[in-house]
C-alpha cells in the first residue's frame, strides 16, 4: 500500500479560516436572533484572580483541548461544531452582560495568537480525518503527522503563549 504524504498549504488555511469566520457569524447571528438578552452582572470578569497560576490552569486547558483534536480526529467536525458554539456563545454573553468594547480588551491581548491558532489545530485534524477516511489507514495519518510536526509544535507553543497573556495580562 502506498503512503501518500500530505503538507498543510496556506491556501487551504486561509480557505478554511473564512470558512470557520463565516460559520461563526452565521452563528453568532442566530444567538442574537433567537435568544433574549441576557441580564447583566459586571462583577464576574473582575473576580478573576489573575497570576501564573491562572495561566497555568489556561494552558492545561487549552492543551487539552489541542489533543483532544489529535486524538480524536476521526470525529473533528463534531468537535469543531461543539468548539465554534461553545466560542460564539461566550462571546454573544460576553457582548451583552459587558458589552463590545470589554469583551474587546479582554480577548484582543491572547486572541491574535489563541484564535488562529485554533483554526490551524481544527484544520490539522479535519486533515487527518479526511486522510484515514479516505485511505482507512492511521499510517497515512501518521505520515501526515510527521510531515507537519512543524505545525504541531508551532501549535502547542501558541497555545503556551497565548495561556500566559490571557492568565497574566489583567483587564
Amino acid at each position: 500500500m502506498v503512503i501518500y504524504i500530505h503538507k498543510l498549504t496556506y491556501k487551504n488555511y486561509i480557505t478554511f479560516s473564512l470558512f470557520i469566520f463565516i460559520f461563526a457569524s452565521f452563528l453568532y447571528l442566530f444567538l442574537v436572533f433567537i435568544f433574549d438578552i441576557p441580564v447583566s452582572n459586571d462583577t464576574s470578569v473582575n473576580l478573576i484572580d489573575y497570576g501564573f497560576q491562572y495561566s497555568l490552569s489556561i494552558i492545561v486547558n487549552n492543551l487539552r483541548n489541542f489533543f483532544q483534536y489529535i486524538l480524536f480526529f476521526f470525529i473533528s467536525p463534531l468537535l469543531i461544531i461543539i468548539d465554534l458554539f461553545i466560542l460564539v456563545y461566550q462571546m454573544w454573553l460576553g457582548i451583552n452582560v459587558h458589552g463590545g468594547e470589554s469583551v474587546f480588551l479582554l480577548l484582543y491581548r491572547h486572541g491574535i495568537i489563541e484564535f488562529p491558532n485554533m483554526i490551524l489545530y481544527m484544520l490539522l485534524s479535519l486533515k487527518c480525518m479526511y486522510i484515514f477516511y479516505k485511505r482507512f489507514s492511521l499510517d497515512d495519518v501518521f505520515a501526515f503527522m510527521r510531515n507537519n510536526y512543524k505545525l504541531y509544535l508551532f501549535s502547542i507553543i501558541n497555545v503556551i503563549i497565548a495561556g500566559l497573556i490571557e492568565g497574566m495580562v489583567n483587564f
